[in-house]
């Protein structure tokens, strides 16, 4: 009988255990992942790969003995301040909260940056940029998906500012062919007949501010650039929440410190592709650094000179309200659905007002003044009531 390896034995346990286990644990498993096929294969990079981590849980033993864990209320000084996540990074590669988070850094530098855009005009967008194979080189791929995003990225407003940071995340073929069209799959891409088989789809999450277009316009023109099924997404900017603790998370440096993280992302169950998609990870991992991950267009507000109309931070404001409305108009009642119908333009002409009503100049007092308008239309039957024709037009102009 064939006395089993150990380390292969080990290898597998960890494989079952990961799906579904804690970041600690997760990060654990990976590195006996790696160490077992590295022990296997002999292979170079595995082997660089689990060094590199081994001096950085080394440094993470030393930053922990001078540090202490945040389990503390911070004091009247520090609350309000951004919160240190516990990533794959620096010092926190054990996922534990000592030390500082390279994500909070590189995230509140790209956030110095959107200085001056309201929220509003700042558009958090992924976009799936390829399929690369998992013997792939990322530093290769950055470089010529930078020229690409350069090149297609246009049509955005005078001052535009897109800021952001290159990602991979492993998935099978199968998957990953409902969203990109064929004539972008790289060579031996075969979704029919190896709809199991690993790839990794390379993608840019960042942040584009735009101080005129609307977050429906912006969305138009990535799509354009990037056609596909699914493969763009722009979302608008969470407000920051702050816990009792005074640390704040999410808003737009939130998302920014999400696309800076050095994070796993393995999208697959199965044992022997869990097994394979970290190999993968750990491989293509070793091909690019973290200073090839950035990507940037346009300066900021102060250097560019660029103004940001207040006029036009109302309009947007309401633009995104009225779209609220359109996305939840099965939970509001008839009168929250006539207000979009009317204010979106689908209701054109019901019959000409015998007087138009005095507006004022602000965009709030016109707002005001159509609402006025619609409560006596709807409660007045007369023949004489005052009607609407292109009165969207007419407030807006």
């Amino acid at each position: 009988m064939t006395r089993p390896n150990l380390n292969i034995v080990r290898r597998d346990v960890a494989v079952n255990a990961m799906h579904g286990a804690s970041h600690h644990d997760q990060q654990r498993y990976k590195r006996a992942i790696l160490y077992s096929e590295a022990c296997e294969t002999g292979d170079a990079r595995l082997q660089s790969t689990l060094e590199q981590s081994r001096k950085l849980k080394a440094k993470f033993e030393a930053a922990k003995d001078r540090g202490q864990p945040f389990t503390r209320k911070r004091s009247r000084k520090r609350r309000g301040t951004r919160k240190d996540f516990g990533t794959t990074e620096g010092f926190n590669d054990s996922g534990i909260l000592f030390g500082r988070s390279y994500a909070s850094i590189a995230g509140a530098r790209m956030e110095a940056k959107k200085a001056g855009f309201p929220d509003v005009m700042r558009h958090l967008t992924t976009i799936d940029l390829c399929i690369e194979p998992l013997t792939g080189n990322l530093e290769t791929t950055t470089a010529i998906q930078r020229k690409i995003m350069r090149k297609r990225l246009v049509g955005f407003s005078s001052g535009c500012q897109i800021e952001g940071m290159f990602s991979y995340v492993i998935k099978p073929a199968g998957e990953l062919a409902y969203t990109f069209p064929p004539d972008l799959w790289p060579d031996g891409f075969d979704p029919i007949q190896r709809p199991d088989e690993l790839f990794a789809m390379f993608h840019w999450h960042g942040d584009i501010s735009d101080p005129h277009l609307s977050k429906r316009q912006v969305r138009q023109i990535v799509k354009q650039a990037f056609p596909g099924s699914g493969r763009v997404c722009v979302r608008r900017v969470q407000p920051e929440r702050e816990d009792k603790n005074g640390q704040r998370t999410h808003g737009g440096q939130g998302y920014l410190e999400y696309a800076a993280m050095d994070k796993t992302e393995i999208k697959v169950t199965k044992p022997e592709q869990i097994r394979k998609a970290n190999v993968g990870y750990a491989m293509l991992g070793t091909t690019w650094s973290k200073r090839n991950r950035t990507f940037s267009m346009g300066k900021p507000l102060l250097e560019s000179g660029t103004v940001i109309d207040p006029e036009r931070v109302e309009l947007l404001q309401m633009a995104e309200r009225l779209e609220t409305i359109k996305r939840n108009k099965h939970k509001g009642g008839y009168a929250e659905w006539f207000l979009h119908a009317w204010m979106s333009g689908v209701i054109k002409v019901v019959r000409k007002p015998s007087v138009w009503p005095q507006l004022g100049t602000s965009i709030g007092s016109r707002v005001l003044a159509s609402l006025v308008l619609l409560r006596n239309w709807c409660n007045d039957e007369s023949p004489d009531a005052p009607c609407f024709i292109e009165l969207t037009d007419a407030l807006l102009e």
